[in-house]
């Protein structure tokens, strides 16, 4: 996986990245990051620990794709996933493969 993804859904056009120097992954629409997954890293655990979706952005299922990108790109670089994030832990009870 590259650090970045373009998505076209029904909340519109946006970008996730990776930000490994900010220990995040971001949503970004017209250049603002609008959501966030943060975590931090230590012995090959990858802990997210906190999930945003800025106030007026909410509603419109941009944790989703945030989510799904985060932990597929973490898991393709080799880390555990702990979710210590309640959004996190929530989306791997629907997802268990991860």
């Amino acid at each position: 996986m590259g650090n970045n993804l373009n998505v076209n859904a029904h909340a519109g056009e946006f970008d996730i990245r990776h930000e490994p120097q900010n220990s995040r992954f971001a949503l970004y629409r017209d250049g603002e990051a609008i959501a966030i997954a943060s975590y931090d890293e230590h012995d090959g655990i990858r802990d997210f620990n906190h999930t945003e979706v800025e106030k007026r952005h909410r509603g419109q299922g941009l944790s989703t794709p945030l989510i799904a990108y985060a932990l597929a790109t973490t898991r393709s670089q080799g880390f555990d996933i702990k979710p210590s994030c309640t959004a996190i832990a929530h989306y791997i009870a629907k997802k268990p493969k991860y």
